[in-house]
């Protein structure tokens, strides 16, 4: 599905135009530390000044350290039996003394108490979590599990599916330790279809210029027209879940789309969307902007003389976003600068700068949570990760074939894509390996239906600079607010980050299952 930027364009009354994106999804926060269990009683005696030091260290099974010329203080064991004490030291005319027993710690939970969510961290419930070795939970209505007897390191998975069952997606973690994992996805499809019938008045002099909108979550896809084309009043909304569903609609209207530099006025008006008939929103309240500020900074990108530019977005706390200005980057100093209107608490500002090849955006750098007269903007564009086996148009593909890709520069870790050629179903692996050997179920899962295509198209993504999948899985999870086009660039949507973010992702090749 595809999700548009819509901008009204007003002469006393309005016409309509839209462009439009589709997604990819990146960038990182910084998750909480894991918990850990209480460390054992250090009882290794005291040693003189010529003796060894404490007893040795408890081991993670709960038993307690070695000799180690008296070694260092016992620490908590990984189980709740306390371990051995720890040898006497060595060394010295006047030996330590024995080290104690060390009480048992928790560093490592047999237990994962984890969460599915989605970019706007709403929950998934009633999904069954399958986590490697052990019996699979199942999530309640708030997206939680548990599950028992859980290794120290684990894969969990879980699938997807639109309402209709039509569209589904696998999503493995691959090389776990941290014992409450938030488990995000992305609501990638929307089989549910909603009209806006848009009018504006009382508009704020000069009554000439372009409404740009936004809707707030929870829609995720945001496209125009129909098959009969776009007839200037009217937006298609595409969406999943609820039905129907309430919206907050944001408008700013301004000179020129694309390079505003005037803006005249803010509107904002909850509406409520079904998958029946249309709704008649008319903009009718509009407060007056007064203020613009101008945002700048500086860009780095990869490459001799790339094709970069830069957008300003408002960005309101339910998620909608109107793109403000679009510029090219100025390659000779590397410094961009954007004018956005002053809108108060009404909502920050995030800046995405894309970078293109032959037409094809494949990277991004965003700042996010940005004031309107935000300056020292620092953006550094990754780049993009290659892909190295089988080469691309490979047939007779099977279980036990070996994925290769060379990460980006911007971290190790990233996410893995196959999709099938009609995209109905596809496959995530977030993994900080640079390989993945496709497993039997995974290639039944693309041939349980004998009408699907057998060609696969797969690509890695890299998802910010984390440093392993368990900061991919942390409170706040590892998408990007940011949509990603061939052609368009760049679309914010999802929570809000409150520092910056990059992505790159791989071309697509081919593969064909035997």
């Amino acid at each position: 599905m595809k999700r548009s930027l819509t901008h009204v364009s007003v002469t006393a009354g309005l016409g309509l135009w839209c462009v439009v994106g589709c997604s990819s999804i990146l960038g990182i926060e910084d998750p909480p530390a894991d918990e850990t269990g209480s460390g054992g009683s250090s009882s290794g005696g005291k040693a003189s000044a010529s003796g060894g030091k404490s007893g040795g260290e408890g081991g993670d099974d709960g038993s307690g350290g070695g000799e180690e010329d008296g070694g260092r203080s016992s620490l908590g064991g990984g189980q709740s039996s306390g371990g051995r004490g720890g040898g006497q030291g060595s060394g010295g005319d006047d030996p330590g003394e024995v080290g104690g027993q060390g009480t048992g710690g928790t560093p490592s939970s047999p237990t994962v108490k984890g969460r599915i969510v989605d970019l706007f961290g709403r929950p998934l419930p009633n999904v069954e979590v399958r986590i490697s070795g052990v019996d699979p939970g199942f999530t309640d209505e708030q997206g939680r599990f548990s599950v028992d007897s859980v290794a120290e390191t684990y894969d969990a998975e879980f699938r997807t599916s639109s309402r209709s069952g039509y569209y589904q997606r696998i999503y493995r973690f691959v090389g776990l330790t941290r014992r409450d994992p938030t488990l995000q996805f992305d609501r990638d499809v929307g089989e549910l279809e909603a009209r806006i019938e848009l009018a504006a008045n009382n508009l704020p002099s000069p009554q000439v210029g372009n409404i740009g909108t936004g809707l707030g979550h929870p829609i995720d896809w945001f496209a125009p027209g129909d098959e009969g084309g776009l007839d200037n009043t009217s937006v298609a909304v595409v969406y999943d879940g609820d039905d129907p569903v309430t919206t907050e609609l944001h408008a700013i209207f301004w000179k020129d789309a694309g390079v505003a530099s005037d803006f005249y006025g803010f509107a904002s008006q909850s509406i409520a969307l079904n998958d029946v008939e249309d709704t008649l929103v008319t903009l009718s309240t509009w407060d007056s902007i007064t203020e613009v500020g101008q945002l700048s900074g500086h860009i780095s990108a990869p490459g001799t003389d790339p094709d970069v530019e830069v957008t300003a977005y408002a960005v309101f706390g339910d998620g909608a976003s109107i793109p403000l200005q679009t510029v090219p980057w100025n390659s000779a100093d590397q410094t961009f600068s954007l004018n956005v209107p002053n809108l108060s608490s009404e909502a920050t500002y995030s800046v995405s700068a894309v970078v293109r090849d032959d037409g094809n955006t494949w990277g991004h750098a965003d700042g996010f949570a940005l004031n309107a007269s935000a300056t020292s903007i620092n953006l550094e564009l990754p780049r993009r990760p290659y892909l190295q086996a089988p080469l691309d148009e490979v047939t007779g593909v099977s279980s036990g074939t070996v994925l290769r890709w060379t990460p980006s520069d911007a971290g190790a870790c990233s996410m893995l894509l196959i999709n099938n050629g009609a995209w109905y179903r596809g496959v995530r692996i977030v993994t900080c390996d640079s390989e993945f050997t496709l497993t039997e179920d995974l290639v039944s899962f693309f041939l349980q239906d004998d009408e699907l295509d057998k060609t696969l198209y797969w690509s890695v993504q890299a998802h910010g600079d984390p440093a392993d999948v368990d900061e991919m899985t942390g409170d706040s999870g590892f998408f990007d607010p940011y949509f990603d086009n061939t052609s368009e660039g760049t679309y914010p949507r999802g929570k809000n980050r409150p520092a910056t973010g990059t992505f790159a992702r791989s071309e697509f090749w081919t593969m064909t299952l035997e």
